[in-house]
């Protein structure tokens, strides 16, 4: 699949602007199930790897195990790691790791994988896009009505007759 940047799928950059490359091989599996207490290669059509999609904090944990020789590089523990991420890097980082599990893949399934993500992020990228248009719209309407009301109660003031005691 020469469209697909593969070395690039394979890393994400954490809220700090670190960046990380997933590395995944048969002896980061081992460690992700001795450590995890999950094996990403058992079974057929991807079993292990949806214990993990199953289970957010192990898949995290899975993720770390990939990326924690560059973390002890660094001087970032477990703990730092995990603060370093947010909602938009975890993504992120779950798509870099799907990544490198694909490439672990025989080649048809490899070259379904990696199409599925990139589609994935596409589709997020016009979800955002789309949503951040209607949140525009939003703020506009909120205008006009603040505005409409203001109106109103200005002419309601002007039209009021008051009394004098």
């Amino acid at each position: 699949m020469s469209e697909i940047n593969e070395e690039a799928m394979r890393t994400f950059t954490n809220k700090d602007g670190r960046e990380f490359r997933v590395a995944l091989d048969f002896p980061t599996a081992k460690r992700i199930r001795d450590e995890v207490g999950v094996n990403i290669l058992a079974g057929k059509n991807g079993e292990g790897f949806k214990l993990l999609a199953d289970d957010p904090i192990a898949l995290l944990d899975a993720i770390y195990v990939t990326v924690q020789d560059q973390c002890d590089a660094c001087g970032m523990t477990y703990q730092d790691f995990g603060r370093s991420l947010d909602v938009k890097t975890v993504g992120d980082a779950v798509d870099a790791f799907m990544a490198a599990f694909a490439l672990m893949q025989p080649d048809e399934i490899r070259d379904l994988m990696l199409s599925a993500i990139v589609q994935g992020k596409e589709l997020h990228h016009d979800a955002m896009k789309y949503l951040g248009e209607i949140d525009a719209d939003r703020v506009l309407l909120d205008q006009l009505e603040i505005a409409a009301k203001a109106k109103s109660a200005k002419l309601q003031g002007a039209t009021t007759p008051t009394t004098l005691n």
